[in-house]
């Protein structure tokens, strides 16, 4: 019998499925960090504990990477690169080493000090990617205060028996953890979509649910609580009807998932015919494998800004050339679009304080001010492309002009392989993600000097209906279904047709189960989804008549608000996909339909 009320509570779908099992707390003491003041004779005594500290941790982290690297690939392991270079950071270690001697204080207090600077200019900038960065500073932080401190407690055991992890965060270190044991899910308190938790989440396809707050902060170990990360519902103590009725949707969403698997060679097309490119979005080579085995046609975004922030510095020619040819040569004979640089300019130049980074020095901002970053950046894409299966793409386009300097500096990048004598392919489709209001509305200007339009709905979301999306007071009214969000859609998928070029959409928007109608209804021709809902993605196109999608694209272009799109693009789904509507859309209330 239950001895606690059922609470049911609604975070960000970090990874698909459904768990159902028994709370795991994660319950860590942090590090205590006092000032002190240490005697003369015992500063070169404080340097050398926290050298031993540095080490120790060093040690601990080239051991998880290891067993990251064997369980799940290299490229799974590559961000403890980040937190290894953290450790051999100069700035880091050896401006620690000279305060604790310039200023008499213990290592904990210098060593605290010096990374929460860092902590906290990446956590203010606009970028979600870039802020979940921190977490790598604060963990690995974390590790080395421990070793100064032995009350601190490091990490945690899973036990053996299957359960649900519960944790305030997880943080890189914690994610590799999860492989190998009985871990069936996951629900955090904090972190977003782009996590590293949510990141191995999805790697190792186990169901999670993040961005919960303070919900979590009364659970008990051995309390019951289903994770669902197809809704990002959590529901912790559901009374017995729920959990029959949920089991029976646990069991019905994997027999889906396994039917979904049959569709993973036949063709992304309509029931009239009509074929719609259906691609990837990865971030690290290794996620090639995963997409393949979904079926995907190619790369539709490839990011680059992993490659990036690995590392303390800027990868060289070599370095990138390397990734993204190894991306090109495992997609082949599909092709891959290479994003250039898409970051805040707080990761490139140090000094930088961004006082609105959203509306700041990113993107294409930063490439064409750092010429040179681009050009090596260009060269490198252009040695991949040996196959001629690469494309390229700037991101964050607001004028004409940006466009034109960036197709310059390819051309100089093009030239100067040529002195080389360097291969690389020489004919390259250019193209660009429209993600401003100002892109959009210049549709038609841009699309004559370019091969192609990518929709970057999550950004021309947000700055279109003026929300941060990441900012968790406001991040109920961003909603890529706006009607404002579907005009403008419309308008930059007409202006890529009327000037004879083919438009896509890799935001959200293009793997949300009620917007693909539409995106289909409007003639868009690619869609680049998580390789995660590529397959859902797929049985919506195959199950739609191009003739009915076009008649929900003129109802909705006739609605005035965004809950007006979506309760009839529901109520259309409900009907047309019933099948799999209960296990793909969110539910109202606490109800679980059969």
């Amino acid at each position: 019998m239950r001895s606690r009320p059922e609470k049911i509570i609604r975070g960000l779908c970090a990874s698909p499925g459904i768990a159902i099992g028994e709370v795991y707390v994660v319950n860590r003491t942090d590090p205590s960090v006092v000032v002190k003041t240490v005697e003369p004779d015992q500063v070169e005594n404080e340097i050398q504990r926290f050298k031993k500290a540095i080490e120790l941790a060093r040690e601990e982290l080239l051991d998880i990477k290891k067993r990251v690297s064997d369980g799940l690939g290299e490229g799974h392991a590559m961000f403890l690169d980040a937190q290894l270079l953290v450790l051999d950071d100069v700035a880091v270690t050896k401006d620690t080493e000279e305060k604790i001697r310039a200023e008499r204080k213990n290592a904990e207090s210098v060593f605290y000090e010096t990374v929460q600077l860092a902590i906290d200019r990446l956590a203010s900038v606009g970028d979600e990617y870039l802020r979940e960065r921190a977490l790598d500073l604060k963990d690995v932080s974390r590790r080395v205060l421990c070793h100064l401190d032995r009350a601190c407690v490091l990490s945690f055991t899973l036990p053996e028996k299957e359960v649900i992890v519960i944790a305030d965060d997880l943080s890189p270190s914690d994610t590799a953890k999860l492989h190998g044991h009985s871990v069936l899910g996951f629900a955090t308190q904090h972190g977003g979509t782009t996590s590293h938790a949510a990141i191995m989440a999805r790697a190792l396809e186990i169901p999670a649910v993040v961005g919960l707050r303070d919900h979590l902060k009364h659970i008990k170990d051995g309390d019951r609580i289903i994770v669902d990360g197809n809704t990002g519902v959590v529901i912790i103590n559901p009374k017995e009807e729920v959990l029959r009725s949920y089991g029976r949707g646990k069991k019905k969403y994997e027999r889906f998932r396994e039917h979904l698997m049959l569709l993973k060679d036949e063709p992304a097309a309509t029931l009239d015919g009509r074929s719609v490119e259906l691609s990837a979005n990865i971030e690290m080579p290794e996620e090639v494998s995963t997409a393949i085995a979904r079926g995907a046609k190619g790369i539709g975004l490839y990011r680059t800004e992993f490659l990036f922030l690995s590392s303390d510095r800027i990868p060289d020619e070599e370095e990138q050339y390397a990734a993204y040819a190894t991306v090109a040569e495992r997609i082949y004979p599909e092709s891959v679009i290479i994003r250039t640089l898409d970051i805040g300019g707080d990761k490139v130049v140090e000094d930088l304080r961004e006082p609105n980074p959203f509306m700041g020095w990113r993107a294409i901002r930063i490439s064409l001010s750092e010429r040179e970053l681009f050009k090596i950046q260009l060269m490198a894409i252009l040695r991949a492309g040996a196959k001629e299966n690469v494309k390229v793409m700037f991101p964050m386009i607001s004028a004409i002009e940006e466009l034109r300097q960036a197709k310059s500096v390819l051309e100089e990048a093009k030239s100067e392989l040529r002195k080389r004598g360097v291969p690389f392919q020489d004919r390259i489709e250019v193209g660009i993600m429209v993600e401003t209001p100002a892109a959009a509305l210049l549709a038609n200007h841009l699309a004559k000097e370019c091969d192609f339009l990518s929709i970057g709905s999550n950004d021309l979301t947000q700055y279109t209906i003026a929300v941060d999306r990441t900012n968790e007071r406001v991040a109920y009214l961003y909603e890529h279904l706006h009607p404002s969000v579907l005009q403008l859609v419309k308008q930059i998928v007409d202006a890529g047709h009327a000037n004879d070029i083919w438009v896509g959409v890799c935001g959200e928007m293009a793997g949300d189960p009620l917007a693909v109608p539409v995106l289909v209804g409007l003639d868009v021709d690619e869609l680049s989804t998580s390789p995660v809902v590529l397959l859902e993605t797929k049985k919506i196109i195959r199950g739609l008549h191009s003739d009915e999608a076009r008649a929900m694209v003129t109802k909705v272009m006739s609605l005035g608000s965004s809950v007006e799109v979506r309760s009839y693009l529901r109520s259309q789904f409900e009907q047309k996909f019933a099948d799999m509507a209960s296990l793909v859309l969110p539910k109202g209330g606490d109800d679980w339909s059969d």
